[in-house]
This record gives structure tokens, sequence and C-alpha cells, in this order.
């Protein structure tokens, strides 16, 4: 659709006000001419009847001449109008155009009507006598109080149109004249205006284009002169901010390039809008304004960045091109954006497993060796009963090293483990095996052991989640020396929850965050004597950890501890 131009617009309104206003005050004045002219005529023609009336029936006298009708025609002639006596009944004595003796009786014509009233009566109308127009004024002619008749002046209106189309041509020719000096001003204020307005768009133009340099001065005095300030001032504003803009992404865009981490930038439909070199360099120049799974392809990768547009925070362990990153990701809500970013682990992976396996072949090292040990002491002990303490202290040192030494595998082999074997596990059934087993040792050290179960299941490792509740029933066990230790198991949520307590000696305050670090032990002599290793706990939550589950400690001196194991339940 083209566009119309705003000048056009504005001059095409001002034309159409003063072309209506011009047709108004032609027809108006127009009006007002002719209703004053023949108000002007009638007025003369009332004076002129008056007159006539003096003429034809002069003062003293109270019957009309016989010779009326040849004086009637006499004065019509020189006065140029049509002159009509016409007596108290109706009946027309004289006329100056016409025989009165073939007229019709005029009583019931309404000039004759109003001036019988005693009022001067004028009328325009269709004669039928003479075939045309005329105006009529008709003037009563009393005397002594007495009406003799009515003396009617009449004129053609053809006469007087002839008139008013002469002076409605003038004031045509006026208005016209005065219209088209009206346009011409208009058409100047309408370039005028539209030539500030102009200025200011093209100003406008080049600020879109980029010269923010640009500015709109205009000296109209006006609204407009207060509106060019303010473009000029909102110019000079967003001059300010796009260089502190290309300030700051300068500044980015050489954070972006110094970061040795891989970064992309990712809108909500999945595409990505910047990536750094890092990234560039993993993934391929070709990624810009790609889709994430069309680039990154490790399955790993793709779930963990769905799952991060979706909630908009997410962290997690990705592995990309035989490489392992920490990958975290953080939402922009406003650009509806997500920013993520990898954390190389490798090196650290490949230590953690050369540690691990070093631990496990350790493990199995050592385990041979302390196995022997173990027999030759026992064996020792039968045949040399004088020596018997020193090897008691051996075999019992001799058996730590090896729960020890099998806590560590055991372990090595939880931290290898990417994805556990799972099955249906009825926590209940679970809990029951097991306390029949620690029943016995609570019974000899003089505990209660309490088991309060719901018949729920999880979904997880049977074999794992036993030594779960072993170990936690094991710590009770060794250091609650009086009181009750009690075993719950029930369901909040959609959490399944194994809860032990005890009244044992319970965890400082300032140890409670440590308890689950490998070999870390609150009273190391303690434990020692009560054959702990330290690395049960930790156990316990690499199993848990495993199981997508987590742990809670409530623990106070003295008056004991609580574990709480959440699993979430089978669906």
């Amino acid at each position: 659709m083209k566009k119309i131009p705003y000048f056009l617009k504005i001059f095409a309104v001002s034309a159409s006000i003063l072309v209506l206003f011009s047709l108004i005050f032609s027809i108006t004045t127009f009006q007002f001419i002719k209703k004053h002219h023949l108000r002007t005529v009638s007025t003369e023609l009332e004076r002129l009847g008056f007159l006539i009336g003096e003429i034809i029936l002069p003062p003293g006298t109270k019957e009309f001449p016989p010779d009326i009708d040849s004086r009637v025609k006499n004065l019509g002639k020189k006065l140029g109008v049509r002159i009509t006596v016409i007596l108290p009944d109706g009946m027309v004595i004289a006329d100056s155009q016409h025989n009165p003796a073939t007229m019709d009786n005029h009583s019931h014509r309404p000039e004759i009507r109003a001036a019988y009233s005693g009022k001067i009566g004028v009328k325009i109308r269709y004669s039928r006598t003479i075939k045309a127009d005329m105006l009529y004024v008709a003037i009563p002619l009393r005397r002594e109080g007495k009406l003799i008749g009515v003396v009617r002046v009449s004129v053609f209106l053809s006469t007087l149109k002839s008139v008013l189309t002469g002076l409605k041509r003038d004031i045509a020719l006026v208005n016209l004249a005065l219209l088209l000096l009206l346009l011409g001003i208009s058409l100047l204020w309408s370039r005028k205006l539209t030539s500030s307005v102009k200025i200011l768009k093209e100003t406008a133009h080049k600020i879109s284009q980029g010269d923010l340099k640009a500015r709109a001065f205009l000296k109209t005095g006006d609204e407009l002169e207060d509106l060019s300030r303010e473009f000029n001032s909102m110019a000079q504003h967003l001059e300010a901010l796009l260089n502190d803009y290309k300030k700051e992404i300068s500044q980015l865009q050489a954070i972006l390039s110094s970061m040795a981490e891989p970064l992309a930038l990712i809108d909500k439909s999945g595409k990505l809008l910047r990536i750094n070199p890092a990234m560039e360099e993993l993934l391929g120049k070709r990624a810009w304004g790609k889709y994430y799974w069309e680039v990154f392809l490790s399955e790993k990768l793709v779930e963990f960045t769905k799952k991060a547009l979706k909630a908009g925070k997410a962290a997690g362990e990705v592995s990309f091109k035989g490489r392992w990153y920490i990958a975290s990701a953080s939402s922009i809500p406003e650009a509806e954006e997500t920013v993520i970013v990898l954390h190389d682990v490798t090196q650290m992976k490949e230590l953690e497993r050369i540690k691990r396996e070093f631990v496990i072949n350790a493990s199995h090292e050592f385990k041979t060796p302390l196995t022997a040990i173990k027999g030759f002491v026992e064996a020792l002990m039968d045949e040399e009963a004088a020596h018997r303490e020193y090897l008691q202290i051996i075999k019992r040192n001799t058996e730590r090293l090896i729960k020890i030494t099998e806590s560590l595998m055991l372990l090595g082999e939880l931290e290898a483990i990417e994805e556990i074997e799972r099955e249906r596990v009825n926590l209940k059934r679970l809990g029951e095996n097991l306390l029949e087993i620690f029943r016995p040792e609570f019974f000899r050290k003089g505990l209660k052991l309490e088991f309060d179960a719901e018949d729920i299941e999880v979904e997880g490792d049977a074999f794992l989640l036993e030594q779960v509740l072993i170990n936690l029933l094991d710590n009770a066990l060794k250091y609650t020396d009086s009181g009750e230790v009690r075993v719950r198991i029930y369901s909040q949520g959609n959490w399944a929850i194994i809860e032990v307590s005890d009244t044992g000696i319970g965890i400082p305050e300032e140890h409670v965050h440590r308890i689950f670090e490998r070999f870390y032990v609150v009273d190391r002599s303690r434990s020692r004597a009560r054959g702990g290793t330290g690395l049960g706990l930790s156990i316990v939550k690499h199993i848990v950890l495993n199981h997508n589950g987590k742990i809670e400690v409530k623990s106070r001196q003295g008056e004991g501890s609580t574990f709480k194991i959440f699993l979430p339940l089978l669906n």
C-alpha cells in the first residue's frame, strides 16, 4: 500500500476545512444579502404603496374617482411596478397591467387578508393572472378610521433574481479569490510544518542507520522545537549507552576469548547464539546458529542441556569426545537464554581412576598376606599359651587391617560403578533379615532393639542397601553403651526413609559435617578400641548417592544420633 506523505495529509485536511468554510460562508452570505434585499425592496414597495394611496385617494376624499383604472395604469407605467386597487369586498377596481373586470375576487389572497386586518401584507407567490412569480405588498387605505380599500404594489421576481444572480456571482468570485489566498497560505504553512517533521524523520533515519551523532536543530518557537531538543537529548543518551554497551561487549568478548572452559549461549528454542573460541574448537566453527542436539554429539550432554533449558539451572558430569567435563548452566530470564560452561576434569578423573585402581590393587595385595598372618597367629595362639596376650593384640590389629582393606576394596568398587544394577527391593523384608542377625549382639550388650517398618519397595541393589543398614547398625552397636537402638522404615512424599536412631555417645556438633569423609573418626583412640575403620559412613554415603538418594544426620554429644536415609519410592 502506497504511503501518503504527511505534507499532503495536513494540506488536504486544511484545504477541506477551507473549502467547506468557503461554501458555508458563500451560502450564508448570499442568503443574508438575499433576505436583506427582499426586505429593502419590500420596504420601498411599502413606501411606494402609501404614496400611490395618497395620489389615487387624496386626503379628505372618501371614494375612489371614476377614472381610477386609467390613473393606476398611468402611474404603473411611470413607476415601473404593477399596481392593483381592491375594494373591501375583494373586487378589483383598477390594475395597471390588466382589465379589472376580468380579474377574480381577491379577498382570499393572503396579502389582501393581512391588509384587511390593518397590517401591511407582504407575500411572494405565483400570479395566475400574469403567469409569473411576484413580490406583493398590500397597504390598507383608511379614511376616518374606515377601510376604503387596499392598494397592492408588486414587482416581478425575475427582476429581483437577475440582481441576485449577479450578486451571487460577485460573492462567488470574492470567495474564490479569498479561498485561493487561504489555500496558498495553508500550502506554505503545511510545507513549513512538515519540513520540521521531515528534519526529525531524516535525523531519526540517520540514527537508525548507526549515525548516533546526527542531531535535529529547529527554531520554530513551538512544541516542535521542544521536541527537537528532547530528540537530541535522547540521541545523545543513546550514543552514550551504545558506547557503554560496545565497551561491555568488548570486555565480554575478551573474557570469553581468554576462557579456557568451553562456553555456549543457547536460546529457548535450543539454538546456539554464541560460543567462545574454546567451545568453537570443541564443536567446530560451523556450530554457530545450529541446535544443540545437532552439535553436542554426546547423549549425556544433550540430556543435560535439555534439563538445563527446562529448569534454568543445572550442574552435572558429562562425557564428550573422550573427555570428562563438569557442566554448569544458569539462565538469563530477561532474554530467555541459558549459558552452559564445561569445566574439563579429564585429568582429575584420570587421577581418581589411578588412585581407585591403586587402592583396589593395594587392598588385594594386602588382603592375602594379612589373611596368612591371621592364620599363623591363630595357630600360634593354640600352641604358645605364654604369648597369647601378644598374639591376641596381633590378631585384633590384623583383623582391623583386613576390615579396612575390605572396606577400601568396596569403596573402590562403588566409585567405579557408573550405573548400579536395579531390582525391586522390599525394605521391610531386608530390615527383618538383618535384624535377626544383629539381635544376639544387641542382646549380649544389654541393648534394646526396636523395629517398626511399613511394607514399601524401592528400586536398587539389595546387596548394597544391606551394606547401608549393616554399617548403620554396626555403628549404633559400637557407640551405644546403654539404652536402645530404633530402626524405622516409612514413606514420606516421594521418598522411602530408613531411620536408625540410638541413645549412644553422640557426635560433637563441630564434627557432624565431616563424619562422611574417609578415615575420619571423632575419637581415634575410642574408635580403634571399638574396631572402627573410619570408612563405614563413607561407604554408606556412596551407596545412597548411587541410588539417587540423600542422607541426613542429627546428633548431640551424650544424647545419641539419628541417621535418615532417603531413597526414591518405587512408582
